[in-house]
C-alpha cells in the first residue's frame, strides 16, 4: 500500500500518529473506512429494511371494506365538518372586508437589471457561476416563452432559483476525487504538518 501510494514509511508512521491510518499486520488501513465505505452486505441490508418499513406503512395505512386505515372494520370515522344546528356568532358574515386584489404576474421587460444586494447574493450563493452569462440566458428564455410559461409574479425570486439550478449544475459536474487521491491529499497534509513541526 505505501508502494501504490509513492510513500515512505516515516509519512506512513505520521499518519498513524495523527490518527488518519491504523497499522495491521501486514499494513496499514484507513481509519473508518467501513464508516465512510460501508460493505455491500450493509447496503443490501439497509435496502431491505427501508422496503420492508414502507411495505407495513402502506398494509398499516390501506382501506379495508371501505374503511379508513387504521380504524377496526364496522367502524366509521368521524366527519370533520358536522353540519352545524345553528348560526355560528364568531363567524363573520359581513361583506365590508376589504380584500386586497392579487397581485397578477407579468412579463419580463427589457429594464430588468441586476441590483448590487443582486451580485452579491449571486457570490455567495451560486459562487461557480458567471453570472453575466447566466442573467442574459435568463432573459433570453422567458422573453422568449409565450403565454403564462413566460410570466412571473417575482422575477428577483425566478433569477435567484435560475442561478441556484446552474450552482447545482455545476457542482454536479465537478469530479470527485478518487480513493487514491484522496489518501495522496491526506498523505501531503501529514507532510505540511511534519514540516511546519521542523520549521518551529
Amino acid at each position: 500500500m505505501i508502494e501504490e501510494l509513492a510513500c515512505t514509511k516515516a509519512q506512513a508512521d505520521l499518519l498513524v500518529e495523527c490518527g488518519l491510518w491504523s497499522k495491521v499486520p501486514g499494513g496499514y488501513v484507513f481509519v473508518g473506512w467501513e464508516k465512510y465505505q460501508p460493505t455491500r452486505e450493509k447496503v443490501e441490508a439497509d435496502r431491505k429494511r427501508e422496503a420492508d418499513r414502507k411495505a407495513n406503512y402502506r398494509m398499516s395505512h390501506r382501506d379495508t371494506a371501505g374503511t379508513k386505515g387504521g380504524l377496526p372494520v364496522g367502524h366509521q370515522a368521524e366527519s370533520g365538518h358536522p353540519d352545524p344546528t345553528r348560526p355560528d356568532p364568531t363567524l363573520n358574515t359581513s361583506t365590508d372586508v376589504e380584500v386586497e386584489p392579487r397581485k397578477r404576474g407579468t412579463r419580463l421587460n427589457d429594464n430588468f437589471e441586476v441590483t448590487p444586494e443582486m451580485v452579491a447574493w449571486a457570490q455567495e450563493k451560486a459562487p461557480d457561476v458567471n453570472g453575466k452569462r447566466a442573467t442574459e440566458m435568463f432573459k433570453h428564455y422567458y422573453q422568449s416563452k409565450s403565454g403564462q410559461a413566460g410570466v412571473r409574479k417575482d422575477w428577483v425570486h425566478a433569477w435567484r432559483l435560475w442561478l441556484l439550478k446552474d450552482q447545482q449544475h455545476a457542482e454536479e459536474r465537478k469530479p470527485k476525487p478518487t480513493p487514491e487521491q484522496r489518501a495522496r491529499q491526506t498523505i501531503q497534509l501529514a507532510t505540511d504538518i511534519d514540516l511546519r513541526g521542523i520549521e518551529q
